[in-house]
């Protein structure tokens, strides 16, 4: 029995022997070239649009067709008038400056005056401004026209940029040995 024991017991570590040669073999054996694929994340510039919206204030477009003096003969006083069309669009007031000079006359010199007249005229008409004065003639005036205003607005797209995450599959390899490979 004793025999028979160690019989086995030989047997035994032969075999564990010879699987320990083979597993060591398989290890030991040449590399494999394995490719696999992995989700990587990367950062990129995106450029986007964002509408902007300007509101500007511009003044309304007209002409000045005509100014003049009237003067009174049976009356000491002079008009100053200012014809002025409206070529805008839309209608607005006008407001007409007058720098007016005086005539001098024996007993009083020249001297010099400002009025100022407003009017609403329509978007393509024409109307006259007048300013009167009484007790001297006019001998001659300048004029400044301050139209209103209209809102106008205009939509800018701006390119912005932004940074972004975004994700890719990416080719890897690596180097297992067969026994590594057997058992993924």
């Amino acid at each position: 029995m004793k025999r028979a024991l160690e019989t086995r017991t030989l047997i035994l570590l032969t075999v564990v022997l010879l699987l320990a040669v083979v597993i060591a073999a398989i290890s030991a054996a040449p590399f494999i070239t394995l490719t696999y694929y992995e989700t990587e994340h990367y950062t990129t510039t995106e450029t986007y649009y964002v509408t902007e919206i300007h509101t500007e204030e511009i003044p309304l477009t007209y002409e000045v067709k005509d100014a003049r003096i009237w003067d009174f003969y049976w009356r000491i006083s002079s008009e100053c008038t200012v014809s002025i069309k409206n070529t805008d669009s839309e209608a607005g007031y006008f407001r007409v400056q007058f720098n007016m000079m005086t005539e001098a006359t024996d007993t009083t010199p020249s001297r010099s005056l400002t009025k100022v007249a407003w009017r609403f005229i329509e978007a393509g008409k024409q109307n006259d401004i007048t300013v009167r004065h009484d007790g001297d003639q006019i001998k001659s005036f300048t004029y400044l026209v301050t139209p209103s205003a209209k809102q106008v607005i205009t939509y800018n797209e701006v390119p912005k940029t932004r940074e972004v995450l975004q994700f890719r599959e990416v080719e890897k390899t690596k180097k297992v040995t067969v026994l590594q490979y057997l058992i993924e």
